[in-house]
């Protein structure tokens, strides 16, 4: 299933965690497989099952005002989709938290982790409208569930990395 989801910087296309989904976004964006998408996470108790992150660590991200991505080397059991578990792409993992990037009412609608990546072709500009978004989606035969968050046009999130 794709999803398109409002966050607090633009519109997001999201998927379903498996590889069906994966390769779905990867699609639709023209995006280059080299690049990895980013996983959404549902809250701030889920960052230690995918990356090596300290508790001090996250109360940072917790008091961080602006939207952020997380950047940091995955744990030995993070649970990835099949094929994703040897790709060298993914020993680090790039993790967004809905508690604080995804509208309340969204939020609890979504299944957790999903894919995440922007609602735009890539090397275009991001989508601030839902019919922006949707309008990147041209294959009917794809599972989509879209939702309205108004105007998001907030400029990008910051990347925090942590190392060990």
């Amino acid at each position: 299933m794709i999803y398109i989801i409002p966050t607090d910087t633009c519109y997001g296309l999201a998927g379903s965690y498996d590889e069906v989904a994966y390769e779905q976004i990867y699609s639709i964006k023209h995006r280059d497989i080299s690049k990895p998408l980013a996983i959404l996470v549902k809250n701030f108790e889920d960052l230690p099952k995918y990356i090596n992150i300290s508790e001090e660590q996250i109360d940072i991200l917790r008091a961080y005002p602006h939207p952020w991505s997380c950047l940091a080397e995955r744990t030995m059991n993070a649970p990835l989709p099949g094929k994703l578990i040897d790709d060298p792409k993914y020993q680090k993992i790039s993790l967004r938290v809905a508690e604080v990037c995804i509208s309340e009412t969204i939020r609890d609608t979504l299944p957790y982790p999903l894919f995440l990546t922007s609602a735009n072709h890539s090397g275009e500009m991001e989508a601030h409208t839902l019919e922006d978004a949707k309008s990147i989606v041209h294959d009917s035969k794809i599972e989509m569930q879209s939702f309205d968050g108004g105007i998001c046009d907030k400029p990008g999130s910051n990347i925090f990395e942590f190392m060990k």
